[in-house]
């Protein structure tokens, strides 16, 4: 059974799993999905087993997935484990995951289990194969490329020159690729060698910074759920929209996001807004740290401002890892760069160079980006779209409520003497899958997850009781003007409900759909790995990218975290 365990900077989610059976091995494995905090980091895990002198480290080098090692399901006793990431400099530990063993009578005639090695040795073992895995590749390589230039070679010297027969199908020729086998006459194609040898590859975030074999095309898909206009609490005083999305974008670019590597300046500051590839850097959702590095041939490089449309300053990037290296959110119209001396003289600036993280890049790389903006069907609320083929899932649904649905009442202040609690049956498409039914937004109230069932707090949400699905909607009862009775309460309800709309501010809500609704995108194209660092951004929420990761960098990679634990 694969247990999927998500981090999420110091917390995991769930916190406590059940790992089968005392004596049971082999049957058991956990994936581990990254969330915030957690990106370029070398996972370990951290045993601590009852009745176990040293805990028991295992690293994750398989695709951010572990077996459950047979230590721990030995004996029917409970225990905890930590995951830790690892990076040079850097290591986060997650909160504790409990872990629950169940007991069994006995089993009798039974094979003992292979004990795990330490931890040297499996980062040790992991180095190794990856590097038999990448000799492997080339050494395939090189024999197909020895096949083709054989039969090449043999052709030019006439061997395949014979009496002529009679006219055959038609087909291709020479020699044939044949990915089903493994031949010396039938080579395999250089995407189904790299497909066999080197480890998959599935990054998600936004940047999303990986290091895919190059050449490779990769799978990249973008995610979104609705936009709320607007700050504060929504209420019908605050009332703040729902909006969904009629385009995506994706930009695909190596480890630098700005196109600019070199200008001449005569001032202090100058503004390079035109000299700039924006793409990235628009694209840069506001929360990223990024680093600013370059030279300058008259004094020193100092740093870069950034403005909005209305000339408000959204951050500064200072060279050497200077201040503000957070942008604030909104669309960058503006950038000034500041260099040299303060006086007016000619300065050269070069090797310009803004990227993801906190720490200075080894090397220059220019600015390579590739932008795909993929146009949807219809307004989108929330769901996911991919970047390379434009095949997509519409997965969030949008109401605006009129007034004229059928609605009905527990009754005027029911079960609180200042709530009124109203629902209606005609949304009923909603998702009630685990937190899905939580999910819900509304441009007039908050949802903060109350029992409002009854009309027993103020409150929107989806009923989750048995078979039954619908909205509820719970107000205080002295902002309706009659609630004499019930009859005249929903009236009034609906009343209020048809104002909003006709003013053009209608009550929205939006919820996760039960059945996910196809839909083709245009301006889809392939997007074929760079060499060395790829960062993959999107202005949707996240993004999630998939490919064969490069042996080199694994191997790399792992020789650093063997270098890190001794």
């Amino acid at each position: 059974m694969v247990h999927t365990l998500r981090l999420d900077n110091y917390s995991p989610t769930p916190r406590k799993l059940v790992l089968g059976t005392n004596s049971s091995f082999g049957t058991e494995s956990i994936k581990i999905e990254r969330g915030a905090g957690w990106d370029g980091l070398n996972l370990t895990a951290t045993w601590h087993i009852p009745g176990r002198e040293e805990p028991l480290r295992v690293a994750l080098l398989d695709g951010d997935a572990m077996d459950v090692p047979p230590e721990v399901t030995k004996e029917a006793k409970d225990g905890v484990f930590v995951l830790a990431g690892l990076a040079s400099g850097v290591q986060r530990a997650s909160c504790n995951v409990e872990y629950l063993i169940l007991e069994q009578a006995g089993v009798s005639g039974g094979a003992d289990a292979e004990p795990t090695p330490e931890l040297a040795a499996q980062v040790l073992q992991a180095v190794q194969d990856a590097r038999d895995a990448a000799k492997d590749a080339d050494q395939r390589a090189t024999n197909a490329e020895g096949v083709a230039n054989s039969v090449r070679e043999d052709a030019d010297n006439g061997k395949f020159i014979g009496p002529v027969g009679p006219q055959g199908p038609a087909g291709k020729d020479g020699v044939q690729i044949d990915d089903a086998a493994v031949s010396e006459d039938a080579p395999w194609s250089s995407k189904h060698i790299i497909d066999m040898l080197c480890p998959p590859l599935e990054e998600s975030g936004n940047p999303v910074v990986c290091y895919p074999v190059a050449g490779y095309p990769l799978g990249v898909k973008a995610k979104w759920e609705p936009m709320q206009e607007g700050t504060g609490t929504p209420s019908p005083e605050n009332i703040r929209p729902i909006k969904g999305r009629d385009s995506v974008r994706v930009t695909r670019c190596g480890e630098t996001l700005w196109s600019l590597d070199k200008i001449t300046l005569q001032t202090f500051n100058t503004n390079i807004t035109t000299q700039i590839d924006m793409d990235a850097v628009n694209l840069l959702p506001r929360n990223v740290k990024l680093y600013f590095s370059g030279q300058c041939s008259n004094g020193k490089l100092r740093e870069i401002r950034f403005y909005d449309g209305t000339g408000a300053e959204m951050g500064t990037l200072c060279t050497e890892g200077g201040y503000s290296t957070v942008i604030k959110a909104g669309n960058i119209a503006k950038v000034l760069l500041y260099a040299g001396l303060n006086e007016n003289s000619e300065r050269t600036c070069t090797n310009l160079q803004i990227t993801p993280g906190t720490t200075a890049p080894t090397t220059y790389t220019p600015y390579i980006g590739q932008s795909n903006t993929l146009t949807l069907p219809s307004t989108i609320y929330g769901g996911e779209v991919d970047a390379v083929s434009g095949e997509g899932q519409d997965t969030w649904k949008s109401v605006s409520l009129d007034g004229t649905e059928k609605w009905n009442t527990w009754g005027v202040n029911k079960n609180n003497t200042n709530v009124t609690g109203f629902f209606t049956y005609d949304i009923n498409d909603y998702s009630n899958d685990g937190s899905d039914i939580n999910k819900i937004l509304c441009s007039t109230m908050s949802n903060e997850e109350k029992n409002i069932w009854g009309g027993k707090n103020m409150g929107v949400g989806l009923a989750n009781y048995g078979n039954s699905k619908y909205l509820i909607y719970c107000v205080t009862t002295n902002t309706l003007p009659d609630t004499t009775d019930d009859k005249k309460a929903i009236a009034s309800f609906k009343t209020f409900l048809a104002n909003l709309y006709a003013a053009g501010t209608p009550v929205q809500v939006a919820y996760k759909l039960a059945t996910q609704t196809p839909f083709t995108a245009t301006g889809a194209q392939p997007m074929p790995a760079l060499a060395g660092a790829n960062t993959v951004l999107t202005d949707a929420d996240s993004a999630t990218v998939t490919g064969r990761a490069d042996p080199i960098k694994r191997i790399t990679d792992l020789e650093d975290a063997v270098a890190s634990q001794t």
